[in-house]
């Protein structure tokens, strides 16, 4: 590995967190490209203009013999840099994951990852998973991608009001939905799981009946990321 090829590997750990996805992305080039150019392939002259220009880090400290935090020294005249500060959100297979309960409580290595989503002010994520179902409809599609922040099954941690991705267990079977949850006005120990979509009726349900909840922080449309 040459020491370009170093530097650009650096960059890719501190700024992406290893993630050569959304350096690509940011780059405006290809994950292959990425994964040469931290090898042994020197990158394009246009790949290191944008990344001085994205990232702010002079060509002076990604071409000279540089070593360590030197690489990172940025120019005062450089834009902030965005994408260090831009939140990357893995995205995760909920059956691959065998279910929603155990991808919100398993360790991280028993959950399947299938790539990251990254964009412009996006709030701290525990993942994302990707809609099904049509309950949502127009708000959320079949597709588009929901990115949540776990909380604990307790009545006590829920605002009401709010969207979450919820696992429920009816007759020792697991199901999956997103829905808003409100109070149920007849019984306290029950709640409301309320769509968007006015062909699917509310449907109350026993708190209790929730075995693993997480509150939808952000969503993002399935078109935008092509």
């Amino acid at each position: 590995m040459g020491n370009i090829n170093s530097k650009i590997d650096q960059i890719a750990e501190q700024f992406f967190g290893g993630n050569n996805s959304a350096f690509a992305k940011a780059m405006h080039t290809s994950e292959a490209n990425i994964r040469n150019y931290r090898n042994n392939t020197i990158p394009r002259l246009d790949f290191i203009i944008t990344v001085k220009e994205k990232l702010g880090i002079s060509f002076e400290a990604l071409l000279e013999s540089t070593t360590g935090n030197e690489l990172m020294q940025v120019n005062e005249s450089a834009p902030t840099n965005e994408y260090a500060k831009q939140e990357i959100i893995p995205v995760f297979d909920i059956e691959k994951s065998g279910g929603l309960k155990k991808l919100l409580t398993s360790t991280k290595k028993s959950r399947h990852k299938i790539g990251y989503l990254s964009f412009p002010n996006a709030p701290t994520c525990d993942g994302a998973v990707i809609a099904t179902g049509e309950g949502m409809y127009p708000l959320i599609k079949s597709g588009d991608f929901l990115a949540y922040k776990k909380v604990e099954a307790n009545s006590n941690q829920i605002f009401y009001g709010e969207m979450y991705l919820i696992s429920l267990t009816i007759d020792h079977e697991e199901y999956v939905t997103f829905k808003y949850l409100q109070k149920s006005e007849t019984d306290p120990d029950n709640v409301l799981l309320v769509s968007y979509n006015q062909n699917f009726q509310t449907k109350e349900i026993p708190f209790a009946s929730i075995t693993a909840v997480a509150l939808i922080k952000a969503t993002v449309t399935s078109a935008s990321m092509m």
